[in-house]
């Protein structure tokens, strides 16, 4: 099942992470009423579940021992992209490149390059939050979801609702899956 829609992301300044993959994975397998309500944003983001598979790169934080952990918890099959294969990631780069231009018009944007800077002060003229950014990216996976795809010309969230409307939805609690899927140590008690 192909559905192109974006059920879930993690917005951090730190690096990618086993915490960003359970973070993001959390989001995406969850309800998000409370989430949205929390952010003030309006707009309904009904995709959750539990995916059947995953296709991810080859970084680091998908080879660990806790997301193969959590996958497996999870019945998820993980499928790694062939190296060189960034095409597989195009619903991701398509929103991500939307995304940049929206942000590219906000006050502080500092262009694409450093001699596009010139002495342009940013940081001065900089408004939006770190609060204001994720609703920023909220919106615009939403506003993905729920827009035509320009090349197969089918609609995301409508082809979820479609493919999905006869499958069990596990209603998945977010801090559950959170630490299903973080790194942890086994202990064993000395008597």
């Amino acid at each position: 099942m192909t559905t192109r829609c974006i059920f879930g992301f993690c917005l951090t300044l730190e690096k990618p992470s086993a915490l960003s993959v359970a973070l993001c994975l959390a989001q995406a397998m969850s309800r998000k009423e409370a989430w949205l309500t929390a952010r003030y944003i309006e707009h309904g983001w009904p995709m959750f579940g539990r995916p059947r598979s995953l296709v991810t790169d080859s970084a680091k934080e998908f080879k660990g021992h806790a997301f193969q952990r959590g996958c497996e918890d999870y019945g998820i099959r993980i499928r790694y992209r062939d190296r060189g294969r960034v095409h597989q990631g195009g619903v991701v780069e398509r929103l991500l490149g939307k995304l940049n231009s929206v942000l590219a018009s906000q006050p502080g944007s500092t262009g694409r390059s450093v001699a596009d800077r010139d002495e342009y002060p940013a940081q001065r003229r900089a408004r939006l939050s770190f609060a204001d950014l994720e609703r920023c990216v909220a919106l615009a996976v939403i506003d993905h979801n729920l827009q035509e795809n320009d090349r197969t010309l089918k609609v995301p969230a409508t082809e979820w609702e479609r493919q999905t409307r006869d499958l069990p939805h596990w209603d998945d609690d977010p801090m559950r899956v959170l630490l299903a899927f973080m790194p942890g140590a086994e202990m064993s008690l000395c008597s």
